[in-house]
């Protein structure tokens, strides 16, 4: 999520989580600076082109950014997996916080999800699988859970 708990201004319960903690509260605006930047400014969200007037797709409101790292040229990529390894071992041996199962590097639910979904299948309602099995229709495409 780009806006990444940029809640915080909206929402008056968390003024008092900035009161007991204020540091992690500026972090998370520094993060949420960060994922502005690179998720809006750097994909060109602020250009006039992609104003909600411009737009083909209104609800397509947050740009896509990708960023790629050649590991290789900081650390050996070996050593980086093997550090990585460790450290999601070191996270997921932590004892879960109160109110949550378990601690999760960001991805980690999804991960999960995703491997559960390749197993069992997406899981969809009846009108959204409804209006899948209609464009099927439309465009003469099997429908392959049929």
């Amino acid at each position: 999520n780009v806006d990444m708990g940029a809640s915080f201004f909206e929402q008056e319960e968390y003024l008092s989580f900035f009161e007991q903690m204020p540091a992690p509260f500026f972090k998370s605006l520094g993060l949420v600076g960060t994922a502005l930047m690179m998720g809006g400014a750097l994909c060109g969200m602020m250009e006039p082109a992609f104003s909600q007037a411009q737009r083909t797709y209104r609800a397509a409101s947050y740009g896509a950014f990708i960023f790629v790292v050649d590991i290789s040229r900081f650390v050996s990529v070996d050593t980086f997996k093997n550090e990585m390894d460790r450290s999601m071992r070191c996270i997921h041996d932590l004892p879960p916080m109160k109110g949550t199962e378990r601690y999760d590097f960001p991805g980690g639910p999804e991960h999960d999800r995703e491997k559960a979904w390749t197993e069992a299948g997406i899981p969809l309602s009846d009108d959204h699988r409804q209006g899948l099995e209609d464009i099927a229709h439309e465009l003469r495409v099997p429908i392959p859970w049929r």
